[in-house]
This record gives structure tokens, sequence and C-alpha cells, in this order.
């Protein structure tokens, strides 16, 4: 698959080491080229298969089909709209949040439509075939079995490494 990630920080570093091992060619581009050039030569090397890692300018979306956004939320919003019908067809991933620096914002519900990026699809789409947002912030799982299951889980590691130290020291109790 064609990925092109735009942003060349901490979380694009991590999202194209994952995509490289999966065998994925990653484009990486960000406003400070440069920096994007040492990530790509440093990811490189670890490539795997037919996995390869190169820098690209401001067309590199044009050839990706999938787009990650590896960028400040404000400059999601402002790239959305520059690329705009460029990203039309493309599978588009935006991992910023809406949230300050000093976090004020987190947990709170967000109202419809504000602190999303601007849609890329041409205004004729009518919209069925694209999620929408209620406000709310993302669904926690919270009502799930997953801590019951996560604390049962816990619960077997516990005791069986608890019957490992026990039988170890039984067998060097017995050796004195």
């Amino acid at each position: 698959m064609q990925i092109t990630i735009i942003g060349a920080g901490n979380m694009a570093r991590g999202i194209a080491t994952r995509a490289l091992a999966g065998g994925h060619t990653v484009t990486l581009t960000a406003k400070d080229q440069a920096k994007a050039a040492r990530l790509a030569a440093e990811l490189s090397a670890p490539a795997a298969g037919d996995a390869a890692v190169r820098v690209g300018d401001d067309f590199a979306v044009d050839t990706a089909e999938l787009v990650v956004l590896a960028v400040p939320f404000t400059a999601a919003k402002e790239l959305t709209a520059t690329l705009g019908a460029r990203l039309s067809g493309k599978v588009l991933v935006d991992i910023s949040n809406p949230v300050d620096a000093s976090l004020d914002a987190l947990g709170r519900k967000v109202a419809p439509g504000a602190g999303t990026s601007p849609s890329p699809v041409p205004a004729s789409d009518t919209g069925a075939n694209h999620p929408t947002t209620n406000g709310d912030l993302a669904e926690t799982g919270a009502s799930s079995s997953t801590p019951l299951v996560a604390g049962g889980g816990l619960a077997v590691v516990v005791a069986g490494t608890a019957a490992v130290w026990f039988g170890r020291r039984r067998r060097t109790a017995g050796q004195d």
C-alpha cells in the first residue's frame, strides 16, 4: 500500500515504523523537508521486504492510497482545507486532537462540528458514506466486559508467578 505521512515528528516516526514493518511503501513529507529527510534516512535501514521509505513533496498525497495527518490540530485543519479534493477517494487518518497545551478541553463534550477538520469531500456529496459526529468524544468501551477479562488474566498471571516462586523456594530449601 502507498502511504503518505504528512509530518515528521514522534507520531509520524511510530506510524511509519509500523507501516514499514508491514511491508508498505511510506512517503514522508513535512513543512520542514530536512526533518522529513532525516526521518526517512533513519527508517530506511529497518524496512522489511518490499517496504520502502522516501521523502515526498506537496504532491505526495496524489499517489497515496492512505494519507496520515501527523501534525498539530490547527495544521490538520489548514491541510485538509488546502488539499481539499485531492484527498477525495483516499483513506484519511487524522491523528490530531482538538486539545490545547493546557489539556483544558480533555474529557469535555465537543459541540457537533466544533473542532473537526473541514471535509475534503466535494459539496455535491450527500455524506451517506461518511461517518458523522454527534459531538461525543470517542467511546471508551467502559460498558464492555474488557475490565473483567483483563482482571481475570492478571489474576492468572499473579497466581502463576506465585506458584513458580513457591516452587523455586521449596526446591532451594530442599537442597540445603
